[in-house]
């Protein structure tokens, strides 16, 4: 599972930053509490408070609905989904869902048990799951670098460290530059994918 934290501009010395949040941020999420982006939304905004890299609160805000599949699969709806480690584990660990196969091109370290979806016999690309960290179109130059900072800062924590061991993910933080460069081949990597499925792709 990777991990992407993205930002947008130079990195520069916290005290040369002419903003600085004055009133809690919101982080809005896509889906309901509890699913994968909730967890890691509020995993992360916990570590930003930890480690006092922000002089506000974070909050997490959800927008729509997601742990419903969760339930759905528990409840005998569906037979099988793909899911993150750090949704499944406490209900792999408690016995209600088994894991098949990991979507990985290496077995995780905590699964090492586990085959990979190509050891399991399934030539299937492993496309990473990637999450970024993004802002409105506009945002000012001096407050990119602000959160920029703020979110390289943190993935230098110890804090950091144990929450992607615990959660089985790769790091993946990427500077603008380095993301741009993900994204363009990211999605002609999906595009290609998706067209050999026999999908029509839009753009």
């Amino acid at each position: 599972m990777k991990l992407a934290l993205a930002f947008l501009a130079v990195i520069v010395s916290c005290s040369a930053f002419a903003f600085k949040p004055t009133r809690p941020i919101e982080v809005v999420v896509h889906t309901g509490p509890g699913d994968g982006s909730d967890l890691l939304a509020r995993a992360v905004a916990g570590m930003i408070e930890k480690e006092r890299l922000l002089p506000v609160r974070m909050q997490v805000v959800n927008k729509t609905g997601g742990g419903e599949r969760i339930a759905a699969l528990l409840g005998g709806h569906v037979n099988m989904m793909v899911i993150e480690p750090a949704e499944a584990g406490e209900h792999i660990r408690a016995g209600n869902m088994r894991v098949l196969a990991q979507v990985a091109d290496s077995r995780l370290a905590g699964f090492p048990d586990l085959p990979t979806l190509k050891e399991a016999g399934f030539d299937i690309p492993a496309v990473p799951q990637v999450r970024g960290v993004v802002a409105p179109p506009g945002i000012p130059p001096e407050n990119v670098a602000y959160w920029e900072d703020v979110f390289r800062r943190l993935t230098k924590t110890a804090s950091w460290r144990k929450f992607l061991a615990d959660n089985q993910f790769e790091d993946g933080y990427q500077n603008a530059a380095d993301l741009a460069k993900f994204y363009d081949e990211f999605t002609a990597r999906m595009r290609g994918i998706l067209q050999e499925a026999g999908l029509k792709t839009v753009r």
